[in-house]
């Protein structure tokens, strides 16, 4: 088998938060900007930091000073929430039976990232977690799977990376890791990944 480490993002990978997460944001900025602005235009800042997709939607540091923090109390109230996809439970258990190593790289704070795994009992799975605080530079900067090939240590090219979103193929990509598309979570299913998956159980039909 090529891969010894399979790797996964966290939001609109292994957990549903699309709505929940867009749902936080639209409040967040209705609060405290008094601003709505379209879907179209808010959903451009998930794969990556709270604080950096604000950056992308053109805020200052002073507004988003104030945004963020009302943004991750809505955030980390509804993440637990969130159901899992269809098919992840199964495809965990399967690869874990396997022998293969698994992991999860986020932009999410640790904080966040228990409390949406935890409800499922999906945190024991992952021995090895790099989150937002654990690098200086985030997705899609190669930072992030750096940290995790060093901490797991992994190959690069014995490691595949599971995302949903333009940042974590580029992410994956500046790494040296192979990337797999999660076309069940994914916004844009035209992204260059190595690999597309319609469905969690494509993880193991190719492996």
């Amino acid at each position: 088998m090529k891969y010894t480490h399979i790797v996964f993002d966290v939001d609109g990978t292994l957990i549903d938060t699309a709505q929940s997460e867009l749902q936080a944001l639209r409040q967040a900025l209705c609060e405290v900007m008094g601003q709505a602005k379209p879907d179209c235009e808010l959903n451009t800042v998930f794969g990556t930091t709270g604080r950096m997709g604000l950056q992308i939607l053109g805020y200052t540091p002073e507004e988003i000073d104030r945004i963020y923090p009302r943004w991750y109390e809505l955030s980390v109230a509804t993440i637990g929430q969130s159901p899992v996809f269809p098919g992840i439970p199964a495809l965990l258990e399967t690869l874990d039976r396997r022998g293969l190593a698994l992991g999860v790289v986020t932009s999410r704070s640790y904080e966040a990232y228990l409390l949406g795994a935890k409800p499922h009992g999906m945190e024991a799975y992952f021995k090895t977690v790099v989150c937002r605080d654990d690098t200086a530079r985030h997705k899609p900067e190669p930072e992030p799977l750096l940290a995790y090939l060093g901490r797991a240590g992994a190959q690069a090219g014995r490691t595949l990376y599971v995302g949903d979103s333009a940042f974590d193929v580029a992410c994956a990509k500046a790494a040296g890791v192979d990337s797999a598309l999660a076309g069940w979570g994914t916004q844009d299913k035209g992204l260059p990944a190595t690999y597309y998956l319609e469905k969690p159980a494509d993880l193991c039909a190719f492996l």
